[in-house]
């Protein structure tokens, strides 16, 4: 299946669009994690230590709430805390080739720390690099 093959440079891809995307507070180092059956597409640190992490979706359905809560879920296992200790900003980036579910969209639209991304944002953060 072409998605099978396309989705792992998505994930890449998305990886180097979030460095244009996230513009307003500047990413220091992105890239992906993974530890035993858990993985996270998107792992990126911003210069004010919030830690960014992202699912990426090359699929034909939109993406649902189920990536989301599942991304909740995994970013506990992330070991990483804030270099002056205290507790930990955690920001979450959807991207989809096939855009969003309605609740994927109203939870953005109410909560600050999620932020959705087209494949046309990618490929226009790609294209302002």
């Amino acid at each position: 299946m072409l998605a099978d093959f396309v989705a792992p440079a998505f994930e890449q891809l998305c990886c180097e669009a979030l460095w244009t995307l996230y513009d307003e507070t500047p990413v220091v180092d992105v890239g992906g994690w993974w530890y035993q059956d858990h993985e996270i597409d998107v792992v990126g640190l911003t210069d004010e230590d919030t830690l960014v992490v992202g699912e990426c979706k090359y699929q034909e359905s939109p993406l649902d709430y189920g990536a989301l809560a599942s991304l909740e879920t995994h970013v506990e296992e992330l070991r990483w805390q804030p270099s002056g200790g205290g507790t930990r900003t955690v920001e979450y980036a959807l991207f989809s080739r096939s855009g969003f579910t309605d609740s994927v969209r109203e939870t953005a639209a109410d909560r600050s720390d999620v932020r959705l991304y087209t494949i046309e944002d990618v490929v226009d953060a790609l294209e302002d690099e």
